[in-house]
Order: structure tokens, then sequence, then C-alpha cells
């Protein structure tokens, strides 16, 4: 009887990688995986994502004053600059913002890698039943937070969408029907050009963000099959 219960703890401590019969190298290639989406997410907050163009006569003043033209971005940098500066809002707005910039900063950074973390855990380390199955649902949980890569998609669609439906198209709106609409209209039907614009262009750096969303993305497509197959099978 001991030795029977004794076998019933080994059984139930047995990582579920191996309850789901996944190979060595599947095994070696989800580590691997892990650490690259890892290094591509901490990297991608880093590296030059995105640039800004000002165009039209503002535009053309800024170049002749020799001031630049745009700016350039990394995916943290637009995150700082969201926080609120010292006088532009109360302080009720500045509390509020800052709530919702780590809100933002948790959603799109922090969860993703707690995320994948979680799935290794569960994947690999020995567990009894229960706890496997309270991971699994901690997993879904950080999995439905994790919004890398619609930020992403939300970020391409801004820079790509042009006049039809992106930032251009938003400034442009703003400016012809906002406090300089009369004086934006005049400039546009007489010179024919813009009173402004502005822009914003993807850059290559932009590419380890992507690879990591889609890197977590399909890790956690395969791992949870896995897990809920495993789970299956203590069932």
């Amino acid at each position: 009887g001991v030795e029977a219960a004794g076998c019933g703890v080994q059984q139930g401590l047995v990582p579920l990688c191996e309850v789901a019969e996944a190979s060595r190298e599947a095994r070696v290639a989800v580590v691997a995986a892990l650490v690259c989406c890892g290094a591509c997410v901490v990297g991608g907050l880093f590296v030059r994502s995105f640039h800004s163009e000002w165009g039209g006569i503002f535009g053309g003043l800024r170049v002749t004053s020799g001031t630049p033209t745009g700016d350039v971005y990394s995916m943290l940098k637009l995150l700082v600059q969201a926080v609120p500066g010292p006088i532009e809002t109360s302080w009720l707005e500045k509390v509020a913002m800052g709530f919702s910039l780590v809100i933002l900063c948790a959603v799109i950074v922090v969860v993703p890698l707690l995320y994948a973390g979680a799935l290794a855990v569960l994947w690999f380390m020995p567990l009894t039943p229960r706890a496997q199955s309270k991971g699994f649902m901690g997993c879904q949980v950080l999995g439905a937070w994790a919004v890398l890569d619609v930020t992403l998609v939300a970020i391409a669609a801004s820079a790509l969408g042009g006049s039809a439906f992106g930032v251009e198209a938003l400034v442009a709106r703003m400016i012809h029907t906002g406090e300089v609409a009369g004086l934006s209209n005049l400039v546009t039907n007489v010179l024919h050009t813009d009173l402004v614009t502005f822009d914003i262009f993807l850059d290559p750096g932009l590419l380890l963000l992507v690879a990591a969303a889609v890197g977590l993305d399909v890790l956690g497509v395969y791992m949870n099959r896995g897990v809920k197959r495993a789970l299956a099978v203590h069932r």
C-alpha cells in the first residue's frame, strides 16, 4: 500500500511535457523560443521602432529654421513621453494618466513575459494535477491580458493607414475642423498645400517586437494544447 501510494505521488509530480509525450527536441525548441521571445521583448523596448515627420508649411518652416522635422521613437520612449508633464494637467488627471500608463506598460510588456514564464513553469516543473489545473487557469487569465500583439497591430494600422484611417488622417481632420480650420482651409484652397501634416513611419527595429509577439502566440497555442492533453490524461 505504501509503495502504491509512493508511485501515485511520483506519477502526480510528472511534468506535463512528459505526460504530453513532447520529444526532447520539442522541449529544447520551447526553451530556446522562450529565451528568444524574452530577449526580443526587452531589446524591442530600446531600439528605434518608428519615427514621425511633420510636413506642409509647418514642416517647411521647421526646415528653414534648422529644426528637425520629426523625431525617432522606441517603444520605451513612447511610453515615457506619455507621462504627464508638471504643468499640463491637474494632479487628479496626472494620477489617472499615471495609473493608465502603468496598466498599459503591464499589459504590453510585463504580462506577456509573465505568461510565457508561467507556461514554462507549468510545462516543465513537476506539479500535482490540482496545481497544474490551477496553473493552467492562471495562464489563461495572463494570456487574455497580454496585448503586445494587439498593440503592434494598432501601431501598424496608425502608421500604414495614411490618409485613409491612420494618424495622418486623424491630424488632418483635427486641423481642418478645429480652431485653425479657417486658416488651414484658406491655405489649402489658395496655395494648394497643407498648413501642417503629421505622419508616422515604421522602422525595422519594430520587427523585434513583432517576432516576440508572434513567437509568444505560437508558443502559447502549442503549450496550451499540450497542457490540455496532459490534464486530460490526469483526469
